[in-house]
């Protein structure tokens, strides 16, 4: 029994709560902690704020009534609806990548999935031999199981990985697509021994509900809950030089919006253009921030295959 209690002990985190955009240390995400709805009540009563939401919502009902009229913006948008079928045979290759790269990155860089969680020599070598198995594509159904148990496991030490429900949703979708192509499995005939695959017509509700579970627990977790927290976020970068409001509103704002789309996600809601907003607000924020590429690279294969499939996957 002390070899698994020292397995055990070897693939225990060390947690550090520091995701509010991974740029606060263990410290002062603490330090500022804690709920205050009195703080982000003052958002709402402020005249900018109002001016800001009425202008945003004004100006997003005229482009809509805009390019709804544009014979320019149909045509294309009718020509994409036709093409996107053939981008379907992708996304196991899609998903692979997006798994490979976010473990070999996580374990080159120390950390336990998420830049919040440390992890030990062993869990760092295992992330890194896992995400090379499955880019490769070699014995891609045990490597996804045990991918889906890491992740289960770190769940088990800290909640806070909801917020990376996604990547789970990934490697779901994977057993459920059923193809090993382009990889090794394929070139020596490896069955894909993946009792999932019945269910693969389930695979866009799997990543709507992963993303968007994601999404409003982090809006509630990390703006709603810990607006303190968000707040030094705000100010340590600057963010009110973009849009000048005051930072409890920059908090609240973040949060609604983050929460909005994760809710339209799992209800099923205008999937492409909220997919299509989310990814263009994320890829904003990630060159801004300066984070690393395996930190968000399973929400951005998640948004992109949802942008394809939308609410329902009609390609059987």
């Amino acid at each position: 029994m002390k070899w698994i209690f020292s397995l055990f002990i070897l693939l225990l985190p060390k947690i550090t709560h520091a995701h509010v955009g991974y740029v606060l240390n263990d410290a002062e995400f603490t330090q500022n902690s804690g709920a205050d709805f009195g703080f982000l009540i003052g958002a709402i009563s402020s005249p900018v704020m109002w001016f800001y939401i009425i202008c945003s919502l004004g100006l997003g009902a005229v482009m809509y009534l805009i390019l709804r009229k544009s014979e320019f913006f149909n045509y294309k948008k009718n020509r994409i609806l036709e093409k996107e079928k053939e981008y379907v045979k992708f996304f196991p290759w899609m998903i692979r990548l997006a798994l490979g790269i976010a473990l070999i990155g996580a374990g080159a860089s120390d950390v336990f999935l998420n830049p919040a969680f440390e992890a030990s020599l062993f869990v760092s070598s295992l992330e890194i031999g896992l995400g090379f198995l499955i880019l490769v594509g070699f014995l891609i159904v045990p490597t996804v199981y045990c991918i889906i148990l890491l992740f289960l496991f770190l769940l088990t030490q800290d909640l806070y990985v909801i917020g990376n429900l996604d990547f789970l949703a990934l490697a779901l979708a994977m057993l459920m697509y059923g193809n090993s192509r382009p990889g090794i499995d394929d070139l020596l005939e490896i069955p894909f021994a993946s009792p999932f695959v019945k269910w693969r017509k389930y695979v866009p509700l799997v990543l709507r509900i992963g993303v968007g579970v994601a999404m409003i627990y982090l809006a509630l977790y990390e703006k709603i809950l810990n607006p303190h927290a968000a707040a030094m976020v705000v100010e340590d970068f600057n963010l009110n030089s973009f849009i000048p409001v005051g930072v409890d509103a920059w908090v609240l704002g973040a949060g609604v919006i983050e929460f909005v789309i994760g809710l339209c996600m799992i209800l099923g809601y205008r999937v492409r253009l909220v997919s299509m907003i989310a990814f263009m607000v994320l890829t904003a924020s990630f060159f801004y921030f300066g984070e690393d590429v395996y930190s968000h690279i399973t929400l951005f294969a998640v948004l992109s295959i949802l942008f394809v499939t939308g609410k329902n996957d009609h390609v059987r």
